[in-house]
């Protein structure tokens, strides 16, 4: 069981009205366990698919001359908070998985903390194949496959549209490297450091 302190958070009286009505009752603990466990199982075959496009990009000599990103669409909230799906602003949903293997500019595998987001993607390939991007947003993260310092994005917007009644409302926000603020359309309002509280 994914069991980490934001779990069931026991306190949400600093949550939005959608987040204080959330309860995780036996049954719907069970549902969000069967659920992830079926996610890793389906990850099994991604996996096993990756392998297989890597060991062909070898076995051909592509290799070297491929970049290749495996990354998603959102993040996934196991209970975190009382929720148990994704489009609410915390940082289990809003940080997606996002690994880049491109074998002529990255020397060794390592982890970067700066903020790269899917906008991003578009003018990164487009760089790269050395083709324009006309109003592409995101900036391209090239520079920062050599581990280059320098300038780059300090924040990105968080933002939501409510689907039909109930479930979470509309927001806007900002995430920075070091404080999340969102503003939902209710008037209610979030900040969080995350050195802090993550």
């Amino acid at each position: 069981p994914w069991r980490p302190p934001s779990y069931d958070e026991a306190d949400v009286s600093d949550k939005p009205a959608y987040m204080r009505s959330q309860l995780l009752d036996a049954g719907r603990r069970a549902e969000i366990d069967a659920f992830r466990r079926r996610q890793y199982g389906s990850l099994l075959a991604v996996d096993r698919a990756v392998g297989e496009i890597v060991q062909a990009l070898d076995e051909s000599g592509r290799l070297a001359n491929t970049m290749i990103v495996f990354t998603s669409d959102n993040g996934m909230v196991w209970g975190e908070h009382r929720w148990g799906t994704k489009l609410v602003p915390y940082e289990e949903s809003i940080h997606v998985p996002f690994v880049v293997r491109y074998d002529s500019a990255i020397r060794s595998a390592r982890t970067d903390e700066r903020l790269v987001v899917n906008i991003d993607l578009a003018p990164t390939f487009a760089e790269l194949a050395n083709v324009p991007a006309p109003s592409a947003e995101g900036a391209s993260f090239a520079p920062l496959l050599g581990e280059e310092d320098g300038p780059w994005r300090e924040d990105f917007l968080l933002e939501h549209m409510q689907k039909g009644a109930g479930g979470v409302p509309t927001y806007c926000g900002v995430h920075a490297e070091r404080y999340m603020y969102v503003r939902y359309r209710t008037g209610e309002e979030e900040l969080y450091d995350l050195r802090r509280d993550p």
